[in-house]
């Protein structure tokens, strides 16, 4: 029993070390891409910049359930932290986020990419980001039962 249990702590703090490992790869990368971004949300707390790229790597995996053995689930994983990163907050938590990521008509990466389009398109159209935020707010409304 006691190896069990050994082995399973092995096993956790084994892909604990990855997913560390991994958010640290994806900050390094996400800093020389965004120094503007790190400067103004994280300014020299790298620490704080993994674990909310890990938190974010996290999150997405609910989301991409039944794919990990696909050769770029990882790729999809970061590309997930780096739209949490540059929106600077967790896009699973908006409620109309969340119901794109757990559409069935797409595969969970097609969502992502999605996501990925619409924060490009908000980013650098002003007009964009109005008509999301009140798509976006039209959901929430809808989901309090306010019509």
């Amino acid at each position: 029993m006691k190896l069990i249990e050994f082995m399973q702590q092995g096993r956790i703090t084994f892909e604990d070390t990855q997913e560390h490992a991994l958010a640290l790869w994806n900050w390094n990368r996400l800093k020389t891409l965004y120094p503007d971004l790190v400067l103004k949300h994280y300014d020299q707390d790298h620490d704080a910049a993994i674990e909310f790229l890990s938190e974010a790597q996290s999150r997405i995996t609910a989301y991409l359930h039944g794919a990990e053995e696909l050769l770029d689930y990882h790729a999809w994983r970061m590309a997930y932290a780096e739209i949490c990163f540059v929106a600077n907050r967790f896009i699973d938590d908006d409620p109309w986020s969340r119901e794109l990521l757990t559409e069935k008509l797409w595969p969970p990466f097609l969502a992502i990419d999605i996501l990925a389009g619409i924060l490009e398109s908000s980013l650098n159209h002003p007009e964009s980001q109005v008509f999301y935020q009140a798509l976006a707010q039209q959901r929430r409304d809808q989901l309090d039962g306010v019509e």
